[in-house]
């Protein structure tokens, strides 16, 4: 059975399958929606003459409170209203698919009978489907990470005898991928490149910059949140525009994510790759 949560900034998850006595019915707008132009010719033919966009979607669906039927659809609104980011979790069967959303409205009615609320809820859909993958990268010198074991399966393969810093990447979704990577110090002038598997450059980031420890730089390509935050202060400042350093993720294709620096003990890297789909 299909199951559906909200999750804000915090991590605070709403559940809404029953477990909380909130329960989110009839559900719509979860397929693909595309928008071509058109020229008009003769006998009913027509010309592609655009590349299709994609709108902006909604989805909307019926929450059924139970339980204090009111008191929980003012709980709701009360942790809405205080969320700043919301992600709706999709979970068809296994695997979970986020997407970032904002409420447009939600109804309120009389009790039914049987004393639960049927509201109508409307929430505007501001990215893709997507999911989030993460995976640490090892920066010790003459390691491999073939000795590694990972509890999960996760979307990349690794190399006998890879270098240390160097991940072997594929985005398995239909859009292209973006990244986010924490590199907590002690280090020295980090550069992050990702490059096709043939070796042609795809972004590079190169920092002027020390990392001692306990200092931390969190680097988003992730479309509309791009940015370099160095102890959670935004830096960009720091970086070279002529790099390309919100690289994107070629999806259907291998690549490379180099970490080059001198790193200190303790020095540790995670990075999260995020697979975007029209449809899931």
């Amino acid at each position: 059975m299909r199951r559906f949560s909200l999750r804000n900034e915090l991590g605070e998850i709403r559940f809404l399958n029953m477990e909380s006595g909130l329960f989110l019915s009839n559900p719509q707008g979860l397929g693909v929606n595309r928008a071509y132009s058109f020229a008009d010719g003769d006998n009913g033919f027509f010309a592609c003459v655009q590349d299709a966009n994609d709108p902006r979607q909604q989805i909307t669906g019926d929450l059924i409170f139970t339980g204090d039927a009111y008191a929980e659809y003012l709980d709701l609104i009360r942790w809405m209203q205080k969320t700043k980011t919301m992600e709706l979790i999709y979970r068809p069967e296994t695997a979970a698919y986020c997407r970032k959303v904002n409420l447009s409205s939600i109804s309120k009615s009389e009790l039914q009978q049987g004393g639960y609320l049927s509201c109508q809820i409307v929430l505007n859909c501001l990215t893709p489907w997507y999911r989030e993958n993460p995976v640490t990268i090892d920066l010790s010198f003459g390691s491999s990470e073939a000795d590694k074991t990972y509890a999960y399966a996760y979307p990349y393969r690794y190399r006998p005898g890879a270098i240390a810093g160097r991940i072997e990447l594929f985005s398995g979704g239909q859009l292209d991928g973006a990244l986010r990577i924490v590199l907590n110090g002690p280090c020295n002038d980090p550069v992050i490149s990702l490059k096709e598997e043939d070796g042609m450059p795809i972004g590079q980031m190169t920092l002027d910059a020390t990392l001692s420890a306990g200092e931390m730089i969190e680097l988003s390509t992730l479309p509309g949140e791009e940015g370099l935050l160095l102890n959670g202060i935004d830096r960009c400042d720091l970086l070279d525009p002529t790099e390309n350093v919100f690289m994107r993720l070629p999806h259907g294709r291998t690549c490379f994510l180099t970490i080059d620096t001198e790193p200190g003990e303790g020095c540790s890297a995670r990075v999260y790759t995020y697979d975007y789909y029209r449809g899931v």
